[in-house]
């Protein structure tokens, strides 16, 4: 079980900036947060949330769901708290 508020979970922009992505899985859902560079625009943190037990390249994509925030230290935390709604709903 994931403690959404332990300090240990929590990932930075530094670690997504350097090619870190993180994943997960909580009661029945997977998880991505990446860093999607961008060619014209600004980079932005991408979460993708999808049913288990399928990895994420092996889930069709229509069974996936993406959200996009913008990159930095708010961006980041928004996109932990939609990863955490979305998790704790389905739970």
């Amino acid at each position: 079980m994931i403690d959404f508020d332990d300090a240990l979970y929590r990932i930075t922009p530094g670690y997504i900036k350097r090619g870190g992505h993180y994943t997960g899985s909580y009661d029945g859902k997977r998880f991505l947060i990446e860093l999607q560079k961008q060619e014209d625009a600004d980079d932005r943190i991408h979460v993708c949330i999808w049913p288990e037990p399928l990895s994420y390249e092996k889930t069709d994509d229509q069974l996936k769901h993406h959200e996009y925030f913008e990159f930095s230290d708010k961006g980041l935390e928004d996109a932990w708290q939609y990863v955490q709604s979305i998790v704790k709903a389905a739970g």
